[in-house]
């Protein structure tokens, strides 16, 4: 059998008293694309965020790609190529559609020692994002 991308076991996470998810394990297999279900309050969320890097579980461990995380950073997440996309998915309207794509994330270059935003590659990445979902 193929290992496991991504194992998440006994992820635990509290916000203060409240017990947000309690020993839930997770496995996901290369290739594979999984759906959370459950009632407003069950936790799909949380869960999605712990795996992203926004929240650090009280308990429990991620393993991705057979390495060990007690918890993640949302840049870590993403070069290890976790993406949430979230069901309220929303748009600032003023911005372009390159803009939203990037919000939060900009690709930056050095230059003179300085980081700058890379408009160049982030409109080619967005077109090759873009030409996989026309």
């Amino acid at each position: 059998m193929a290992t496991p991308y991504i194992s998440m076991a006994g992820i635990g996470k509290s916000f203060g008293p409240v017990h947000a998810l309690k020993s839930v394990n997770l496995t996901v297999y290369p290739g594979e694309i999984h759906a959370l279900l459950g009632e407003n309050g069950a936790g799909k969320s949380t869960l999605m965020k712990v795996l992203s890097g926004i929240h650090e579980p009280t308990k429990g461990t991620i393993t991705i790609n057979n390495i060990n995380y007690n918890k993640l950073d949302h840049k870590l997440a993403a070069q290890l190529g976790i993406g949430i996309i979230y069901q309220e998915l929303s748009v600032i309207d003023e911005l372009t559609v390159l803009e939203n794509l990037y919000i939060g994330r900009h690709l930056t270059k050095k230059i003179c020692g300085v980081n700058i935003i890379d408009w160049r590659e982030m409109r080619v990445r967005a077109a090759m994002m873009l030409l996989r979902v026309a």
